[in-house]
């Protein structure tokens, strides 16, 4: 019951607070992307965030230019965070450049903040614009991500 109040004033701040970007424009296969890629990413699991990743990854985003390459600065990212402290991953939409059952591609930027004991704190890390491209792949059309490319400020 406490986890839920805490929950549930967490989520109310980050609405209030921070803009977490509306997603009305989001296909429902690339939503579900999104919330796997963020769940992910905010509970440190090098697997599950591998499995976002399509393995013809290429891009630019933290030097990354394959998937091993990427999900490598992740481990070295989460490996840095003490114990107890997680990530807490804001995503903001600028344009969605394709939103088909072929293709889903935008720019975005990716805001990290910390959780400290369920709380939220400001952490100074801001992708800066980011070009994202996401495909479904095999007999099951799993959506992943396939590149992820820094963008001039």
């Amino acid at each position: 019951m406490l986890n839920d109040v805490i929950q549930l004033a967490t989520d109310i701040y980050l609405d209030q607070m921070i803009g977490i970007t509306d997603v009305e424009g989001f296909s429902p296969n690339a939503l579900i992307l999104f919330k796997r890629f963020k769940k992910a990413y905010e509970n440190k699991s090098l697997s599950e965030l591998a499995d976002t990743i399509s393995e013809k990854f290429s891009g630019s985003f933290y030097g990354a230019t394959t998937k091993e390459h990427f999900l490598r600065a992740m481990k070295g990212l989460f490996n840095s965070m003490p114990l107890g402290i997680n990530p807490h991953l804001v995503i903001n939409i600028y344009n969605i450049t394709s939103n088909t059952d072929e293709v889903f591609s935008g720019v975005f930027d990716f805001k990290a903040m910390i959780k400290v004991v369920f709380v939220p704190l400001p952490w100074k890390y801001d992708s800066g614009k980011v070009f994202f491209e996401a495909k479904p792949e095999g007999n099951l059309k799993y959506w992943r991500i396939t590149s992820l490319n820094n963008q001039s400020r």
